[in-house]
């Protein structure tokens, strides 16, 4: 029985692969959607961790990972020991990403596991010319430099999960949210909220996960208030053999639906290899190949490190480090 349940398993992600082909054959040109650039904190859309980078970003059914949170806030649930770790994100246009995580076991509710966790997620944009035009002799060959000005953006993040029952994780994220440009600043504070059911199916452990993530106020600059980009997801996850597998189904407010695939093998005792698609409908607007991710990690002892590459078509790559370290 079991060996019929992993054929047909294997089955239907080679159905899910052809799919994806199917759609992605298909198509030539992504159709802009109608409220596309009337949100705003849109660094909140970048997938934070490694891991969760390389297998597509999707994540939200997938526990026990530290990052796993900012995806679906009751992961964290099952972490059993004090987690510490630092990802760094290498963007394009020399955009810098920080995100810095600690969690532990605080025992809040009695006879059952819980988890809280505190994140600071970062990101500096870099020194950018200041033009206005007013100077300008030919406004199609710009040659006057006013000055230069910064921009950057930061999410303050607290995390707690805990298990409702045996089989269920819930948990919530509050957030404060800050985006600077020049000397404009807006500042909003948001929450998250998540839930993950672990079901057995056939002598094998299946999570589904539902997320609601970015609820919140609008966020105001100079005079003009944006909403934050309020995300659904739902997904699925499970393990066979020495693979992991994901998929997720991810809406965004202001853009049409993604479908998220993501793969991890254990190719070696502590070696990992990870792939992962991300695939809008309608087309990734960055072109196809701006949907494929993959990376590789590797555990020694209690410490463990993770790469992550992932394209943005024209634009260029991002590059994810992750070191993370675990300790009673």
């Amino acid at each position: 029985m079991k060996n019929i349940f992993e054929k047909y398993l294997i089955k239907a992600i080679e159905v899910l692969v052809v799919i994806f082909l199917f759609f992605l054959n298909n198509a030539y040109s992504a159709k802009i959607h109608p409220d596309a650039g009337t949100t705003s904190a849109s660094f909140l859309k970048i997938p934070v961790g490694a891991k969760a980078s390389a297998m597509g970003g999707g994540f939200s059914a997938f526990p026990g990972y530290i990052y796993s949170f900012f995806y679906n806030p009751s992961s964290a649930a099952s972490i059993e020991r004090k987690v510490f770790s630092f990802s760094h994100n290498i963007y394009f246009n020399d955009i810098s990403q920080y995100v810095l995580v600690y969690g532990f076991n605080p025992y809040f509710i009695k006879d059952k596991k819980d988890y809280l966790s505190f994140s600071l997620n970062y990101i500096n944009y870099g020194s950018m010319e200041k033009r206005s035009g007013l100077y300008e002799t030919d406004p199609f060959s710009p040659s006057s430099v006013e000055g230069s000005f910064k921009a950057k953006d930061m999410e303050i993040l607290m995390n707690y999960s805990f298990f409702h029952s045996k089989d269920t994780m819930l948990g919530g994220n509050i957030k404060f949210i800050s985006e600077s440009i020049e000397n404009e600043n807006g500042r909003v504070f948001s929450a998250d909220i998540g839930g993950i059911k672990k079901a057995n199916i056939k002598n094998r452990d299946f999570y589904f996960g539902l997320s609601i993530l970015n609820i919140g106020t609008k966020i105001k600059m100079i005079s003009e208030g944006y909403s934050l980009p309020l995300a659904f997801k739902i997904g699925v996850s499970t393990k066979f053999n020495k693979s992991l597998l994901s998929f997720d189904m991810l809406k965004y407010s202001d853009n049409y639906p993604y479908l998220i695939l993501g793969f991890e093998n254990n190719i070696a005792k502590d070696l990992y290899i990870r792939l992962g698609y991300r695939y809008r409908i309608y087309g990734n607007e960055l072109g196809f190949w701006s949907g494929f991710s993959s990376g590789f990690g590797f555990d020694y002892n209690d410490f463990s490190f993770g790469y992550s590459l992932n394209s943005y078509g024209d634009l260029g790559y991002s590059h994810k480090i992750e070191l993370t370290v675990k300790y009673k």
